[in-house]
């Protein structure tokens, strides 16, 4: 999993429409209740990006 996240991440500097990429871990997964085990956001300038 670290290796795709790290492939998800570098998608910022291949992607000039894309102004940040923030990801953080599941809340839901300590407690064991998701099946997901991150989340992502992915910050571009407008709609059409």
């Amino acid at each position: 999993m670290q290796k795709a996240t790290m492939y998800f991440l570098n998608l910022k500097s291949q992607v000039p429409q894309i102004l940040k990429i923030e990801s953080c871990p599941d809340a839901s997964l300590v407690q064991k209740q998701g099946k997901y085990t991150h989340y992502f956001v992915v910050t571009v300038k407008d709609q059409p990006d």
